[in-house]
């Protein structure tokens, strides 16, 4: 090998460790001191991710509000599943699953409660949940629902009785004085 090509491999060698070198550690030089060097750690400034060191709770609630309908018995009830869109976690619970009829007509904040048992974390949201009776009132005739009556004879009204899901069952009150019984 040639004195050029030895020459140029040191230089290269040389240059590659003085750049090498120079990434984790500074030298100065002074004419005054024999040799003087100061050695900067700069890994002295690094970030170090551990695995659960101190790690954002995994537990995230989320809710839709939804309509629930009564049924013949005046009730309604919901699961945790029913107001739950996409929450993050392994436990839910809710605080109100049933409603009845007094829980028409005004929107009923219910409470999703989320749990994570790898971390023990929780998360709440609410949802408001619209109580509607679509059940129609049952009318039953007291007697037949038919009469057949002689004219300018006396008729008595038989009644009726109504029940709701939602009302007090109540007789209603037939006007009798509607039938003309002097029409031949």
């Amino acid at each position: 090998m040639s004195m050029k090509k030895i020459t140029f491999y040191l230089l290269i060698v040389t240059i590659v460790f003085t750049s090498l070198t120079s990434l984790s550690k500074n030298i100065y030089s002074s004419p005054f001191i024999e040799s003087t060097f100061e050695f900067t750690n700069y890994l002295d400034n690094y970030v170090s991710l551990k695995p659960n060191d101190s790690a954002l709770p995994i537990a995230d609630a989320n809710c839709q509000n939804i309509t629930v309908y009564l049924d013949a018995s005046g009730n309604a009830s919901i699961l945790a599943s029913d107001i739950n869109i996409g929450s993050v976690g392994d436990g839910f619970s809710i605080d109100i699953s049933t409603f009845s009829c007094s829980d028409i007509g005004l929107p009923v904040d219910v409470t999703l409660t989320v749990t994570d048992s790898s971390d023990g974390s929780s998360d709440t949201c609410t949802a408001q949940i619209t109580v509607l009776d679509s059940n129609n009132p049952t009318i039953t005739l007291n007697g037949l629902a038919i009469i057949s009556v002689e004219a300018c004879s006396s008729y008595t009204e038989q009644g009726a009785i109504a029940n709701d899901n939602c009302s007090v069952t109540a007789p209603i009150a037939i006007d009798a004085s509607a039938v003309n019984m002097n029409v031949p």
